[in-house]
């Protein structure tokens, strides 16, 4: 007797779960998202400033 098929896709799906649910809490914990967030508002702000860079009158 060994393993079954089954038994071995219910295992894969069952760590595929696990995984994901993980992945989510770490993204959370350490605040991956906002991150994230925060970093591409920045990426969109410094290329308005280089396409329109503010000059001033001397």
């Amino acid at each position: 007797m060994g393993i079954g098929r089954g038994e071995i896709i219910i295992g894969v799906v069952l760590v595929i779960i696990v995984f994901l649910v993980l992945r989510e809490f770490f993204c959370w914990y350490w605040k991956l998202n906002k991150i994230t967030t925060l970093l591409e508002e920045q990426n969109k702000l410094l290329s308005n400033f280089l396409n329109n860079p503010i000059t001033k009158d001397k």
